[in-house]
């Protein structure tokens, strides 16, 4: 036969539970809600250029939309990829193909926590000039 201790242990063991079983799933769920870096903006439209795009003149276009992401976003690498033709033909210039890719990062915070951040990449294609693949990454 259970003593009335018994009882007010039993009830506050069980208390305890239910308190773990509400915090754990308050956090499952404040970590899912949370998002890890910022989304991307809608991606820009682009007149294509006369020219295939080379580092110094996607600059431009990359900043206006990292600007548009994370204002005060900075850029950490950029990098350009030429697509040369397979024919053996004589090389007169750089040919259109390839890719422009640039990775900028930004300070974030989200709900009071200040000490975030996160980069977005963008990949713009040489001879249009449209980005053509972005994403984001958030660290801590």
């Amino acid at each position: 036969m259970a003593t009335p201790d018994d009882r007010s242990v039993r009830r506050t063991l069980l208390g305890l539970l239910g308190v773990a079983v509400t915090l754990a799933l308050a956090g499952l769920l404040a970590w899912r809600l949370v998002p890890d870096a910022p989304p991307p903006p809608p991606l820009p439209a682009v007149a294509p250029g006369e020219e295939a795009l080379t580092l110094e003149s996607a600059a431009p276009i990359a900043r206006i939309h990292a600007e548009r992401w994370l204002p005060g976003a900075r850029l950490l690498t950029a990098s350009m990829q030429i697509d040369w033709p397979w024919q053996r033909a004589p090389v007169l210039g750089m040919p259109d193909g390839g890719w422009v890719t640039f990775v900028y990062a930004a300070p974030w915070s989200v709900f009071g926590q200040t000490d975030r951040a996160a980069s977005l990449s963008l990949v713009l294609e040489r001879q249009t000039g449209q980005v053509v693949r972005q994403s984001t990454l958030g660290w801590e």
